[in-house]
């Protein structure tokens, strides 16, 4: 279901493109979204709790399922699509340690916006995970630059490129 993600980001001290890892658990965990008129900024990524920014009313979760994006639910937020521009996300399932998996070139993960009073926040958008090595059931949307989905079997697998405990 993604539950973290690496991205390049400019360090806002250095200037310099760094890579940066987030896990959704973690508190106001940001991520670059890119929007329709092509510019980059760091949102929210969700909502983890009820407590956490109680005077925004958005969605407490940070994942929205493809099939749900036209109900009542989340239309009533008049969320704009985004893309993530992550390198890698990972899952977890059932697994004592997270699985990373890197993006094909020139892929985003699919990302709904909802903003509030001049603040943003971001909802992963997911599909139903398929193949044979199924980690956890839903997975995220990978789309192109067009926004329209791209094959991506990550094997159920593709390249794992490390393990690491989420926390």
């Amino acid at each position: 279901m993604c539950g973290g993600m690496t991205y390049k980001y400019p360090n806002k001290d250095t200037k310099r493109l760094e890579e940066w890892r987030v896990f959704f658990p973690q508190p106001h965990a940001q991520v670059p979204v890119i929007g329709e008129d092509g510019d980059v900024s760091l949102v929210q990524w969700g909502k983890r709790d009820v407590s956490e920014d109680p005077e925004f009313d958005v969605p407490v979760t940070g994942w929205a399922r493809v099939d749900k994006l036209e109900s009542s639910f989340w239309q009533q937020h008049k969320p704009a699509t985004v893309l993530v521009p992550a390198i890698r996300f990972s899952e977890k399932g059932k697994l004592p340690k997270s699985v990373w998996f890197d993006m094909p070139d020139d892929t985003f993960l699919m990302g709904l916006k909802i903003t509030k009073r001049n603040r943003s926040f971001v909802y992963i958008v997911t599909t139903q995970a398929e193949g044979s090595n199924v980690i956890h059931p839903r997975m995220p949307l990978v789309v192109g630059a067009d926004r329209r989905p791209v094959g991506f079997d990550a094997g159920w697998g593709g390249p794992v490129v490390e393990q690491q405990k989420l926390f």
